[in-house]
């Protein structure tokens, strides 16, 4: 049967093939597991053993083997069985668009993470091998982050779920659950909060099958609280979006919309576009951020004021009266120990940038701080200006504990988890679930809520799915799978078609169709009546929604009712009280709330901001760290009304006196992998609102552990590794990064390399609108084959990453807890005069005629000199066999990407400007004879940027296709080189970045000025 995935590089209407054989004459799995769903290639003169050449048992000549003994059996059995036409395609005679080695992409949506993102997926022979944003997509704009590139690990996870359990097969599961909800005088379904409109109406005709079943959505990281405020202010559901890109001034309030609060690649997109000053009348917006913990958003702050949590919703009062004129803030500054001279700067720059200005509360504030946020904001005009009404959030509202538990709490028959783990993160929901008289858990992983289910049911990946999303009003994102299902799983939305027969009531062609198929069928009929235009036209709109990954609708502006003022100014002014200690809880950084709990891509990458790997720990400052008597690895004790936990501290610098700042989501356990936990799990410390515990006690247990961190030194130590300048220095003398540069030393011993006409690749990478967001990190490692290492090896640091983001901290007074931060990527600089290339005894590392600094693996004997001599130390060696301790199970090699080589124990590897892309594009060029222009190649962080930080291209490129934009930034007033000192000429150009300081003006950008009409 055809299988319709549409491809972004093939015409609308043309349909690709899988080889799974839909109507299986003969079984082709094993243990669940669709074999020949997944093509084999194996590289020509590879030196694996033919062992290692096996997939699951099988060779490629084998393969290749029973693909011809299905086809004939596909076709002689045809007559014997009473099914439809189904096509079926021969691997040695490919669709005419699908060659061997040649990769196709695919538009989908990524519904994995907390808000779905426009997904573009790279599927070579058969399977996926790369994630990207689809840069159709109007939010995410071509740009990825972290976990949507660390997808793709988990989809080759071996650890997934593979087949039922607790009942013998799909069919019998479905008999199970349909005669248990037939008889049920109660059953509960318990769901995520961002399922897609066609599981909604999935949901909603289940429902209407069984009346007795009760619909509720758990999201243990909702925006509920910061919700159910607008709400009630407003008399509707919906959200404020911020417009970062329209504001001079922004005040974040213990809100990370940089890194986890919101929706975070749009945030950054506009946030870092406002920042990029090069001529003496350019401005930049300014940011302000008050926060007790300490968030990669404050680490981007123009200013950072510490202020404990429970203090938030008086200073906004406080903040507001004096916008409005009515009592000065000298009198908060002076009770609360703040600087007054800045708490005034910050009332005048909000007061004279009315209607440009904008604040932002972040999501685990409580009530009266998001109340009284919406009061300020509507005394500097920002609703429908720097704040935007979206009556449609792409989540459900959440329901909160006591709801779920008064709907439980009296015994259900039927209780249903739908790909959330509830008892991760609410332990006590793992006695509904036994005392359920049927209990059915459907996920990726036999995780803790799973493991309490009688009923087990697995579910596809992501890029298994058809699915949709929608992110916002005018928007529908379309998911569809990329590859056939790896084991004997099913979608979740197909369990809910299954379960109320609607198959049947979409009158589907061929009712005995592969399971896979139906929820498209149901998808594609709710967009024909919904969103489609109807017309002769139809199936071509349907395949160009494929195509595009996206169906844009109107965009109206929204207005909501009017503030409810009197509400708001009761809620701001609930009183409340605090202890000696604070506690914040943030979700994680890379696994969120512990979905991606097992992903060791996102386990293994370092917090932006603590640069801790594998784990969590007790964030505290300098300050409160002596006055508790610990320092870093010491265990503390964490109790609170709701529950009591033991971490390691973390002497973080930066963190308000008396608070401490921890992560949510690590700690998740599996029954499939219980040796796999890797951190603590704080769950038990969350409050029933909020994600603030505003009295907590902490004590020393007397015990201590070891916490893995990517960086130990913070400081420059005097030497300009990281340069910037305030924006006045940079209008008073254009020159004053170039002043601050280093100079060359001596002579070079070496003789210039001389470059022909050729290429010349260099990079370049503007601080100004990195924020740290390790975006660039992942995409980099699911490139290139980069191993995981593991907790123990990081510690002993020999984590492979080729690129990193270097973490700076300058002291801003006496104070040690009063610093400014500086984020840097630093990866090979590919210099002119390599230090590595000259210490090499076997010429393993050399330099080509196009500027690149290669290495040579088959050469390379491992004796690190090359490492030793590089003043980056960039270089990464493989002292064990990390690939071979970590791929346990032979689909997890269908991961890698077939066009860089899998290096083995004793190599050195680092960055290589992947140089696959470069060889492609200009093979591509020579077969085509075209010319290359610039940004035909970009490089894999480079795509990911989220912020548009990285330029990549031929300095060589001229008129009419040149100058390339990475030369143009050569020439910038801000570039600088790091360590430029050496005399090693490296081809990574660094901009330095700006920072906006209070007293200087703060318009809105010129740009954007124009834009708004303003004078």
């Amino acid at each position: 049967m055809e299988k319709e995935f549409k491809s972004k590089g093939a015409p609308p209407r043309v349909t690709a093939l899988v080889v799974a054989a839909e109507a299986r004459p003969i079984s082709l799995t094993e243990g669940g597991r669709a074999r020949l769903a997944i093509p084999i290639r194996e590289e020509p003169n590879s030196h694996r053993s033919a062992e290692e050449q096996k997939v699951d048992g099988i060779t490629r000549r084998s393969a290749m083997k029973f693909m011809g003994a299905t086809m004939a059996l596909a076709s002689g059995l045809a007559a014997c069985v009473r099914k439809p036409p189904r096509k079926v395609i021969s691997r040695t005679s490919q669709p005419e668009y699908n060659h061997p080695g040649q990769a196709l992409y695919y538009s989908s949506t990524w519904t994995d993470g907390p808000f779905p993102y426009g997904m573009l997926v790279k599927v070579q022979d058969g399977r996926p091998i790369k994630l990207d944003g689809n840069p159709d997509h109007p939010i995410n704009k071509g740009t990825s982050s972290a976990a949507m590139q660390g997808s793709l690990l988990s989809l080759y996870d071996p650890e997934r779920l593979r087949a039922p359990k607790g009942a013998a097969s799909w069919a019998a599961a479905d008999q199970q659950v349909r005669g248990a909800l037939k008889t049920a005088k109660k059953a509960v379904l318990v769901t995520r909060a961002t399922i897609g409109p066609s599981e909604r109406r999935a949901i909603s005709d289940l429902r209407s099958v069984y009346p007795a079943l009760r619909h509720v959505v758990y999201e243990p990281l909702a925006d509920e609280t910061r919700r159910s405020v607008w709400r009630e202010l407003h008399g509707q559901d919906g959200e404020w979006l911020p417009r970062f890109e329209w504001a001079s001034v922004v005040l974040a309030i213990e809100c990370d919309f940089l890194g986890t609060d919101g929706v975070e690649l749009e945030s950054i997109q506009s946030f870092s576009g406002t920042r990029v000053a090069e001529n003496a009348d350019d401005t930049i917006s300014r940011l302000y951020v008050v926060e007790g913990g300490l968030s990669l958003t404050g680490t981007n702050a123009d200013h950072r004021i510490r202020l404990r949590p429970s203090l938030a919703a008086s200073f906004v009062r406080a903040l507001r009266d004096a916008v409005d004129e009515r009592t000065p803030i000298d009198a908060f500054a002076a009770a609360n120990d703040l600087d007054a001279k800045l708490l005034g700067a910050l009332v005048g720059d909000l007061k004279e940038n009315r209607g440009k200005a904008v604040v932002v509360a972040g999501a685990g504030l409580p009530k009266a701080a998001h109340a009284a946020t919406a009061l300020l904001n509507r005394s500097l005009d920002a609703f429908n200006k720097t704040l935007e009404w979206n009556p449609q959030p792409a989540g459900l509202i959440a329901n909160s504990k006591a709801e779920i538990e008064a709907l439980v709490e009296d015994g259900v028959d039927v209780l249903i988890t739908l790909g959330v783990d509830v008892v991760h993160s609410w332990s006590a929901f793992a006695k509904h679930l036994s005392a359920a008289k049927l209990s059915v858990g459907h996920g990726l992983y036999l995780d803790s809520t799973l493991s309490a289910c009688e009923l087990r049911l697995p579910s596809h990946h992501v890029l298994e799915s058809w699915n949709d999303a929608r992110p916002r009003v005018g928007i529908i994102s379309l998911c569809q799978p990329v590859i056939m299902p790896l084991y004997d799983t099913r979608q979740e939305g197909e369990s809910l078609l299954a379960w109320a027969s609607a198959a049947q009531r979409l009158e589907v062609e061929a009712p005995d169709a592969a399971p896979h198929t139906r929820f498209r069928d149901f998808l594609k009929a709710r967009l024909e009546a919904e969103e489609l235009e109807v017309g002769p036209g139809m199936e071509v709109a349907w395949e160009t929604a494929l195509h595009q990954g996206v169906i844009l609708g109107p965009t109206n502006a929204f207005v909501p009712a009017e503030l409810d003022v009197p509400r708001a100014e009761a809620l701001a002014a609930t009183p409340l009280e605090a202890g000696a200690y604070e506690l914040v809880l943030t979700p994680h950084s890379s696994v969120w709330d512990g979905r991606f709990g097992l992903n060791a891509w996102l386990l293994e990458v370092p917090d932006p901001v603590t640069k801790l790997m594998w784990d969590n720990a007790a964030c505290m400052s300098a300050s409160t760290a002596k006055r508790l008597s610990v320092e870093t690895g010491y265990l503390v004790k964490l109790s609170t009304p709701d529950g009591s936990v033991e971490l390691p501290a973390l002497v973080q610098p930066g963190l308000a006196d008396g608070v401490i700042m921890t992560a949510l989501g690590m700690g998740r356990a599996y029954a499939s992998a219980p040796d796999e936990v890797f951190g603590t799990n704080t769950w038990p410390l969350i409050p029933s609102e909020g994600r603030v515990q505003f009295d907590i006690s902490v004590s020393p247990t007397g015990e201590e552990t070891s916490l893995v961190r990517s960086q130990s030194e913070f400081s420059m130590h005097s030497r300009p590794i990281v340069l910037e300048a305030t924006l006045g220095e940079f209008r008073a003398n254009l020159e004053a990064i170039q002043e601050k540069r280093s100079k060359e030393h001596g002579e070079p011993i070496y003789e210039p390399f001389k470059y022909g006409g050729g290429h010349k690749w260099e990079m370049a990478i503007d601080l100004a609108r990195c924020v740290g967001c390790n975006a660039c990190v992942i995409a980099c490692q699911a490139e290139n084959n980069i191993a995981i290492v593991g907790k123990e090896e990081c510690g002993n640091g020999r984590e492979m990453h080729w690129m990193r983001i270097d973490q700076y901290r300058d002291p801003v007074s006496d104070d040690e807890d009063e610093l400014s931060f500086h984020h840097q990527p630093m990866l090979c600089q590919q210099c002119d005069y390599a230090p590595c290339e000259n210490v090499c005894p076997v010429n393993a590392t050399n330099h080509d005629d196009e500027g690149l600094n290669s290495m040579v693996y088959n050469r390379c004997i491992g004796t690190r000199y090359c490492a030793n001599n590089c003043p980056y130390k960039v270089r990464r060696f493989n002292f064990f066999n990390f690939q071979k301790r970590f791929v346990e199970d032979p689909v997890q090699k269908l991961l890698f990407n077939p066009q860089v080589t899998v290096r083995q124990i004793g190599v050195m590897e680092k960055c290589t400007f992947c140089v696959q892309r470069i060889k492609g594009a200009e093979f591509e060029a020579a077969r085509t004879g075209s010319e290359m222009s610039d940004g035909v190649v970009r490089t894999a962080c480079q795509q990911a940027c989220p912020a548009s930080a990285i330029s990549f291209g031929d300095v060589n490129l001229r008129a009419p296709a040149g100058p390339a934009e990475v030369a143009v930034k050569q020439q910038s007033a801000r570039s600088f080189l790091v360590l430029e000192e050496l005399r090693v000429r490296p081809n990574v150009t660094y901009l330095a970045r700006l920072r906006n300081e209070a007293g200087e003006e703060a318009p809105a950008p010129k740009k954007q000025a124009e834009e708004r009409g303003d004078e």
